[in-house]
């Protein structure tokens, strides 16, 4: 946030003091509160502000409006931050919500789905940064080629010493081949969905949490409107003093 300020004033700065006089400094402030920022408003304002004072009152009129501008810049930007890291707190809660949601409609073990709410408590709610690029740490966790692989070979081998134990002989190898591929086409067929499910959900998920964490800039620039119409009517108002 400081580093575009900081540019913003550079920009500004210079081109509001160089219109001062010959457009109307109300017009500058305007345009500072709409659009521009403080870079267009400090100039006219520390014109204004000093325009009649004179000798040691002129020095101690630009101190004076130097730290009042510094002071509610600071202010500003704390209660800025302050507020945005009370929303992205909330927006991490309510996605962990609708993430258990999600989860719970996963068809794995309800083992697995503590797992997954626990991972997901961990980096949304039990962790202590504020960090908006949460969202890229929510990973899909499907299960891999090689997992796989170890899940046929575990059913694979519990069905064969199954059957060699009710049979009491041990099976010619077309039937373990068989058993195999029966196997593998079932294992294969119910990770595939749940691979789907998971992605599905993680998406959403995903998704959701983007959603969350932009609304919790936009509303506070929201909540500024009303301030932004108080300050032009304030700007407005004012008669210009005669000389």
């Amino acid at each position: 946030m400081i580093t575009p300020m900081s540019i913003a004033m550079l920009i500004f700065n210079p081109l509001s003091i160089a219109l001062i006089g010959k457009i109307s400094n109300r017009i500058l402030i305007g345009t500072g509160i709409i659009a521009s920022g403080i870079g267009f408003i400090s100039g006219p304002a520390l014109t204004i502000g000093i325009s009649e004072l004179q000798g040691t009152d002129l020095t101690a009129g630009q101190n004076v409006l130097n730290v009042m501008r510094n002071v509610g810049i600071i202010i500003g930007m704390a209660l800025f931050l302050s507020m945005l890291s009370g929303n992205i707190t909330d927006a991490k809660s309510q996605t962990y919500d609708y993430a258990v949601g999600q989860i719970n409609k996963i068809d794995v073990a309800t083992s697995s789905k503590t797992t997954f709410k626990n991972k997901l408590h961990e980096k949304l709610v039990s962790g202590n940064s504020n960090n908006v690029n949460t969202s890229n740490k929510v990973k899909s966790s499907t299960i891999n080629s090689t997992k796989r692989n170890e899940l046929i070979n575990v059913e694979y081998t519990k069905i064969v010493a199954q059957k060699q134990t009710e049979l009491g002989v041990a099976m010619p190898e077309t039937v373990t081949t068989t058993i195999k591929q029966q196997v593998t086409k079932a294992i294969n067929k119910k990770i595939n969905t749940l691979n789907s499910q998971i992605t599905h959900a993680t998406k959403n998920i995903k998704n959701h949490l983007q959603n969350k964490l932009t609304n919790s800039f936009l509303n506070l620039y929201t909540l500024e409107y009303p301030l932004i119409l108080i300050s032009l009517i304030t700007v407005f108002i004012f008669k210009r003093k005669n000389s």
